[in-house]
């Protein structure tokens, strides 16, 4: 009877022990998955850090570079004349007649020169459009049918039509209607007050116009296609071909 017993309680003792033997392998085999898993995550997130690296040197070496090789000089002959204004702009002379820095001149230099920096794209704007305004302004006789708002906020309007009857491909154009800031100081000189766009386009019916207009701008279809550049109407009257 002792026997039987304690063949049960061998047989119950290496039961346990086989149980307890497989939960430390399959711990064992999980901590090894887990620090796998860790290690292709940090061999993974490695190979993309390079990538992006090797796409960083590619622009920096073929887009970057080359632009800043051509504009540096520029760059630095405008930071030189600035440097010039600040020294101009920010001392003063005292009793002594020692240069002393002004905080107050400083102060509103540095005030000048951000409104400066904001308002730099609206000038180099207004400079790209009084130089097309001077190169390509043109008052011609134009077929054009309808318009179509095509920026609600912004007011700007895209006006269709061809240069002669029958219209193709060859002779058609779109036009741009937009409340520029070139266009307001136009349309201030020549009417007398700011511009339009919405007016100017309401004088466009929706049928086909023989149409007097005051353009300006490149008719090149490759930039209008691709980089929806497009010549800009500043005035138009327009009659319904019968």
């Amino acid at each position: 009877m002792a026997r039987k017993e304690d063949d049960i309680v061998a047989k119950i003792d290496q039961i346990v022990g086989a149980q307890n033997l497989h939960d430390l392998t399959t711990e064992k085999a999980f901590d090894e998955s887990r620090s796998q898993r860790v290690a292709q995550d940090i061999k993974g997130f490695r190979r993309f850090i390079f990538q992006i690296g090797v796409a960083l040197h590619w622009i920096w070496s073929w887009i970057l570079w080359p632009i800043w090789r051509t504009w540096r000089a520029i760059f630095f002959w405008f930071l030189k004349q600035y440097r010039k204004l600040w020294s101009l702009s920010v001392y003063k002379r005292n009793k002594y007649g020692t240069l002393m820095l002004s905080k107050t001149r400083a102060g509103v230099m540095l005030f000048c020169t951000a409104v400066f920096l904001c308002l730099l794209p609206f000038l180099i704007g207004f400079t790209y459009d009084c130089v097309l305004y001077a190169t390509t302004a043109k008052t011609e006789i134009f077929y054009l049918h309808g318009t179509q708002e095509t920026d609600v906020e912004g007011n700007v309007h895209s006006a269709k039509g061809c240069s002669r009857l029958p219209c193709s491909d060859e002779d058609s154009t779109y036009f741009r209607i937009t409340p520029s800031i070139f266009n307001h100081l136009w349309a201030i000189f020549h009417d007398g007050h700011i511009f339009y766009p919405d007016l100017e386009a309401s004088a466009i019916p929706d049928v086909v116009n023989e149409c007097h207009i005051t353009t300006y701008g490149l008719r090149i279809k490759f930039l209008m296609r691709n980089t929806n550049i497009y010549p800009e109407i500043l005035r138009v009257s327009c009659t319904p071909v019968k």
